[in-house]
């Protein structure tokens, strides 16, 4: 009996230290995403009006381990520092107020877009406006950002 339980101790033991912390593991999202595509749909009351999609080359998201990141936006030039943190689906990001090249200021504001799909290699975020009133109806504007690795 006593045998019996000195191994069941000793199995215990070894399988307890044969585990691998896995703490080091980066997130999906952290490192250096490339614009593939943006489109645009804007909504009035509801009805799809108009989609418009963009390739904004040269533009890219990095999101580094440590919930700060960069997010440069080209023809424009404007480059944003971020902190960001994902919970669940939900990427809320923080800009930084920053300037284009040509000295337009953009204040500091927060975005909480969608994560709609994270691979290794794609990283899909939806940013929805939400309503709008205007003068004649109700407006809301669906952004889609694809981004590769």
């Amino acid at each position: 009996m006593k045998h019996l339980l000195l191994i069941i101790i000793c199995l215990i033991i070894l399988t307890g230290c044969s585990k691998k912390n896995d703490a080091s593991k980066q997130p999906l999202i952290v490192g250096h995403w490339d614009y593939a595509k943006d489109s645009v749909s804007t909504y009035f009351a509801d009805t799809l009006f108009n989609t418009s999609i963009t390739e904004a080359q040269g533009s890219y998201y990095q999101f580094n381990a440590d919930g700060t990141g960069l997010i440069y936006f080209n023809p424009e030039g404007l480059t944003s520092n971020i902190t960001y943190q994902v919970n669940g689906s939900n990427l809320t990001i923080h800009f930084a107020a920053s300037r284009t090249n040509s000295g337009i200021a953009i204040p500091a504001y927060t975005a909480i877009p969608k994560i709609t799909s994270l691979t290794a290699h794609q990283l899909v975020i939806v940013y929805d406006s939400g309503i709008i009133a205007t003068n004649a109806s109700n407006r809301r504007d669906v952004e889609t950002t694809t981004l590769t690795k």
